[in-house]
């Protein structure tokens, strides 16, 4: 039996090895790059094809040691072939502030990486971790970066960030801190970014101490078309330049309810709404306060409500009327939707 499943899998292994590099590249890139390194000992065939994968993920986590991660960090960046493109690079280790691995990546990025058109980085680390300036000047000026995301990363709040060429940029669970103040002091000043070439941002549960009064997050997206926001607090938001939306996504459990309806008045409305189940419960409850707000829309063709919880056959529910007034909404000639999700997939969609 045994013998028999050795030659099944050895099988499988030949049939997959006849197909072109390219195709066996694009297989393994899927793979973290552990993983993908690990498939040299299958074969001669095999033993130089990770080299060519167009996507690098490194993941501490799954080495003993951290001196073990460098390790298979510095072989990978020294021996793949430089000569094919790499479209996507993913580290995620627990000291993101680790001078030699620091130093490893962005030597990298310099000689071999200019071509990268998606980042993701994220650190594994409980405690407070910056992103070293090295990365925050080369991500500036990288003209071919599109995409980045940066999880669980501690960002200087007191600073202003600038990215020439992005056109996605997402933040999930990082933290903002004061740079140069101790971590129970206020945030204060102002946390701008700018980004003339970005259309989709994504904040998802951004974590920070109490805030000044003064303190804002300023946005300078003048081609952004989707905004989304994910979370339980939300800092004063605004754009230097009010944006008009294709898409907007809110899912949010509000504490400072103000801080929440201003940031409808920063955006020029958007054409395909999206609000969590929790987002219009909410609004409902703020109803004698939305009932002196302008609407910020004007012209909503699609509204989704999202349900993320299991529901009966006799789930019913029916949009306050003051959500619908300050969305602009004439039910029901305008199209409303649940979208009943679990986990995050979409298990049905209803019209209402």
């Amino acid at each position: 039996m045994i013998r028999r499943s050795k030659i099944c899998r050895a099988e499988m292994v030949d049939r997959i090895s006849i197909l072109p590099d390219e195709v066996l590249h694009l297989i393994l890139s899927y793979l973290e790059t552990k993983l993908a390194v690990q498939t040299c000992v299958l074969s001669k065939r095999w033993r130089y094809l990770w080299t060519g994968i167009s996507t690098l993920d490194f993941d501490e986590s799954s080495f003993s040691d951290d001196s073990s991660f460098e390790e298979f960090l510095n072989h990978v960046l020294l021996h793949r072939d430089h000569s094919k493109a790499i479209c996507q690079f993913k580290m995620s280790y627990g000291n993101i502030e680790d001078v030699d691995i620091t130093k490893s990546v962005i030597d990298f990025f310099v000689e071999h990486g200019r071509g990268i058109q998606d980042i993701v980085l994220s650190s594994n680390n409980i405690e407070r971790d910056f992103l070293p300036h090295s990365y925050w000047n080369l991500l500036h000026s990288w003209d071919s970066l599109k995409i980045l995301t940066l999880e669980d990363i501690s960002i200087n709040a007191n600073a202003d960030y600038e990215f020439v060429s992005l056109i996605t940029l997402h933040l999930s669970y990082c933290h903002l801190w004061n740079d140069d103040v101790g971590i129970d002091d206020l945030l204060n000043g102002s946390f701008k970014i700018t980004a003339p070439q970005l259309k989709e941002f994504r904040m998802s549960f951004i974590d920070y101490e109490e805030i000044d009064p003064d303190f804002k997050m300023i946005l300078s997206f003048p081609k952004l078309i989707s905004f989304c926001f994910e979370g339980e607090r939300m800092m004063p938001v605004s754009f230097s330049q009010k944006p008009v939306l294709q898409n907007l996504n809110v899912d949010y459990c509000p504490w400072d309810y103000i801080h929440f309806i201003n940031v409808f008045g920063a955006i020029g409305g958007a054409k395909f709404v999206t609000l969590s189940y929790r987002t219009i419960n909410a609004l409902s409850k703020f109803a004698g306060f939305l009932k002196g707000k302008q609407s910020p829309f004007s012209g909503i063709e699609e509204l989704k409500i999202i349900i993320r919880s299991l529901v009966d056959d006799k789930f019913s529910f029916t949009v306050p009327s003051s959500v619908l007034t300050f969305l602009r909404i004439s039910f029901p000639s305008n199209r409303i939707k649940f979208v009943y999700k679990e986990n995050k997939n979409v298990d049905d969609e209803e019209d209402i």
